[in-house]
């Protein structure tokens, strides 16, 4: 009996621990407005500078520990260079920092300058290459089969037109077996 009242304890007391550690954040979401913009959790702050629609967007939220895959560095945690700056911290009201978002710069040679003639080249040019090259399989292809199948057409000996055939020592007179005779 004194175990399971140990056992209660401990589990009370884990539970008080947990609530012990909880974060509180600046939220900038509409279910915050009722809290006065703040937010509880056990896993990080976020705050989080985005562009939507061409309107540059400041969000800050609480993300739950569970929500945190993989811990070393969550997905919800991670910017997008251009378009979404994310900063994650874990202690109480670290979020209320203003990010900026990061700007993208066309490094030369990127490709990023490349203009509609030069994309369709880009497009155009391996399809055409790739049509040249089945068209000259085809032509190659089709090439073969006519000489095998004329050298086949020559290999076939039909017994029917053997005695057309003249031999060097015989002339068309000796292949005239009936007849008068005269010539």
């Amino acid at each position: 009996m004194d175990t399971r009242r140990i056992l209660r304890l401990l589990t009370v007391l884990s539970g008080l621990n947990g609530a012990c550690e909880a974060l509180f954040c600046n939220c900038s979401r509409p279910q915050c407005e009722k809290d006065g913009y703040k937010c509880e959790t056990n896993g990080a702050c976020m705050a989080s500078t985005s562009v939507f629609e061409g309107q540059e967007e400041h969000v800050r939220l609480c993300i739950q520990k569970e929500h945190l895959i993989p811990l070393s560095q969550p997905f919800h945690c991670l910017s997008v260079k251009g378009l979404l700056n994310t900063h994650c911290c874990y202690s109480d009201y670290c979020n209320s920092i203003d990010l900026d978002l990061p700007t993208v710069t066309n490094a030369p040679g990127s490709g990023q300058d490349w203009g509609p003639v030069e994309l369709t080249a880009v497009v155009a040019g391996p399809i055409f290459v790739l049509c040249v090259l089945v068209l000259l399989g085809l032509f190659l292809f089709q090439r073969r089969q006519r000489a095998y199948g004329h050298r086949q057409r020559l290999e076939v000996e039909d017994p029917r037109t053997e005695h057309v055939f003249l031999a060097k020592d015989k002339t068309l007179q000796n292949l005239s077996t009936s007849g008068s005779g005269s010539g």
